[in-house]
């Protein structure tokens, strides 16, 4: 048998990064799943990417799923406003609905993936909170640094956003 490697401390530290990343995901995905969607204002949500926003809302189908990605791009932009100021960012999901939704601003990754994976799984879409990285050829390996959303679907794969 071949003897085992030992890892770097820079791998160390990624494999740490990555699992505390991980798992503040999984946390903030499983507290969403105990309050249940009740708690997500879907009409609101909607109504911010310009999709017709009343009740009884359409089926979790893939071209309403590509509806609501094109619109949440073209609508709720990628921005960095409070890093810039120092004002300090937040993972707590009525913060974020706030300041996306209802202030109509736009956020990190963080916030953005966040928010569209909680407005899917209110609209029924089996959609989960993701971990990745960002990757520069031949940058610096980094630990887990952005948040994405998956959707499921069951004979046509996965959608990542």
């Amino acid at each position: 048998t071949t003897p085992k490697r030992k890892r770097t401390h820079r791998e160390k530290l990624h494999a740490k990064d990555t699992a505390s990343m991980a798992s503040a995901a999984g946390a903030a995905a499983a507290t969403e799943a105990a309050r249940g969607a009740a708690t997500f204002d879907v009409e609101a949500f909607l109504e911010r990417l310009g999709l017709p926003s009343s009740a009884p809302f359409p089926a979790p189908t893939r071209d309403f799923l590509d509806a609501i990605l094109r619109a949440f791009t073209e609508r709720v932009p990628f921005e960095q406003l409070d890093v810039a100021l120092g004002r300090r960012l937040s993972a707590d999901p009525a913060r974020v609905f706030e300041k996306l939704v209802r202030r109509r601003r736009g956020g990190i990754c963080l916030e953005n993936n966040a928010l569209l994976c909680r407005g899917l799984r209110a609209l029924g879409y089996d959609a989960t909170l993701c971990c990745g990285r960002h990757v520069i050829p031949g940058g610096p390996t980094q630990g887990a640094n952005h948040l994405l959303c998956r959707v499921a679907f069951s004979g046509e794969g996965d959608v990542i956003a």
